[in-house]
C-alpha cells in the first residue's frame, strides 16, 4: 500500500516538471524506480527547458563552490608554507648571504672573464639582493653600481617613468643609471605594459678583481659538486 502511495505521488510530482533525480530523493528510492514509476509521463516542451536550465545552474553552482574551496586551499596553502619559511629562515646569515647570492650570480650574472662584471634580472627583490651581496660580501660602495634598463621600444614614451621606478627601488640615483637601452620587438602591445619595468642589468665599475673573486668561487662550488660531504 506504501509503494502504492509512493508511486501515486511521483507521478503527481513529475507531472509538475520535477526531476526523477529529485523524486528520488524526496520519496528516498533509487533512481531507477523512481523512473520506472514516472516513465510514461510526458513533460511539456517548458518543463523540459526549467530542468535543463536548472541543471546548467546547478553545475555552474557546484563548479563555482569547489572553485572557492580550490581557492581557500591554496591560501592555506601559502600560509602554512610561508610560516615553514619563517621558521626555516629566521634571519638572512653572512653565509646564507653569501651562498645565496653566488648561486644567482651563477644563474644571472655575466661569467665571461673579458667581461664586465653584473646581473641582470626583472625581479626588483633579485637586484636588490644583489646590491646588499656585493656590498656586504665584496665591499662595494654603492656609487659604483651602474644600473641600465634594457625594455621593448614600444615603452619609449615610458622612459622616465620606467627609470624612476628603478632608481626608487634600488635607492640609485638616476644620474648613475646608464642610457635605457631600446630592443626592437615588434608593435604587440601586452596587459601588464603599464606594470612592466624591463629587465635591470645591475654593473659595477672597476670590478675585474671581484669578478675573478666571484668565478673562482663558482669553480670551487662546481668542484664540490660530485665530493662526498
Amino acid at each position: 500500500m506504501a509503494k502504492s502511495l509512493e508511486r501515486i505521488r511521483a507521478c503527481e510530482v513529475r507531472r509538475e516538471g520535477e526531476s526523477v533525480k529529485e523524486i528520488a530523493r524526496t520519496l528516498r528510492v533509487s533512481r531507477s524506480i523512481a523512473s520506472i514509476w514516472t516513465r510514461d509521463i510526458e513533460l511539456t516542451e517548458e518543463q523540459r527547458t526549467f530542468l535543463r536550465d536548472r541543471h546548467i545552474a546547478a553545475g555552474n553552482k557546484g563548479r563555482m563552490m569547489g572553485a572557492e574551496m580550490n581557492r581557500e586551499k591554496k591560501k592555506s596553502q601559502i600560509r602554512d608554507a610561508e610560516e615553514q619559511a619563517s621558521i626555516d629562515i629566521a634571519d638572512l646569515s653572512y653565509d646564507g648571504l653569501f651562498f645565496t647570492g653566488l648561486g644567482l650570480y651563477w644563474g644571472e650574472g655575466v661569467k665571461a672573464l673579458n667581461s664586465s662584471t653584473g646581473v641582470s634580472n626583472s625581479d626588483p627583490r633579485v637586484i636588490l639582493l644583489m646590491i646588499r651581496w656585493f656590498t656586504e660580501c665584496f665591499g662595494v660602495e654603492k656609487e659604483r653600481f651602474m644600473p641600465r634598463v634594457f625594455i621593448s621600444d614600444i615603452h619609449k614614451d615610458r622612459e622616465v617613468i620606467i627609470e624612476e621606478y628603478w632608481s626608487v627601488t634600488l635607492d640609485i640615483p638616476r644620474s648613475q643609471f646608464r642610457k635605457t637601452v631600446f630592443l626592437s620587438r615588434g608593435q604587440k602591445i601586452y596587459e601588464n605594459r603599464d606594470v612592466y619595468y624591463g629587465v635591470l642589468a645591475l654593473r659595477i665599475s672597476k670590478g675585474t678583481n671581484i669578478r675573478y673573486m666571484i668565478l673562482a668561487h663558482m669553480d670551487r662550488m662546481a668542484k664540490l659538486i660530485n665530493m662526498p660531504a
